[in-house]
């Protein structure tokens, strides 16, 4: 695949995975809920200009940004646009950078119809000293943070779907 460059605002980057990354060192060096500004700032506000949905997330105005935890999963930190009349949003750089994907977007609405549940699972099954045993992959799921730290497809997609049957808590094998 060619590398292909991207203009973000005045800077320049050979390719998409490097401005990814000037991103990612970004949100490094600020605390969940610091207010981002400087040059930060203004490359964070050239990035959301080139956002395909940028005046829905711009809305009123961008007065700052910031970053915080997802609220869901408690895993991943986004950037955060604070508009001026107080209200604020998520903001991906994905998708800034690589524009829309309708594959992705519908994984993400997908996992975020079932988070809920999945949590619900996942603190049952994990209350006890015992780890659950995916029926599928025949491993134990360990998690951290109340979390899995690897959320196997398979075992996703049972969560998911009522084409696969959920995993017993108790370690027992589904139903045949």
């Amino acid at each position: 695949m060619a590398k292909i460059p991207i203009q973000i605002g005045a800077q320049n980057f050979a390719t998409k995975t490097d401005a990814k990354s000037h991103a990612r060192a970004i949100m490094a060096r600020h605390a969940e809920a610091e207010t981002i500004g400087g040059a930060d700032d203004l490359f964070l506000r050239d990035l959301v200009a080139i956002h395909p949905e940028a005046a829905r997330k711009i809305g009123s105005g961008i007065s700052h940004f910031t970053t915080k935890l997802d609220p869901v999963w408690r895993k991943n930190r986004h950037f955060v646009i604070v508009r001026t009349d107080g209200t604020d949003t998520d903001v991906s750089f994905h998708i800034c950078i690589d524009g829309s994907n309708d594959r992705r977007d519908v994984f993400h609405a997908l996992r975020h119809a079932v988070a809920e549940q999945v949590i619900s699972f996942q603190r049952v099954a994990f209350a006890g000293d015992i780890l659950p045993i995916c029926p599928y992959a025949t491993k134990p799921k360990r998690i951290h943070g109340g979390i899995f730290t690897r959320f196997p497809r398979v075992f996703a997609l049972s969560a998911a779907s009522p084409i696969f049957p959920m995993p017993s808590v108790n370690n027992e094998a589904p139903p045949e």
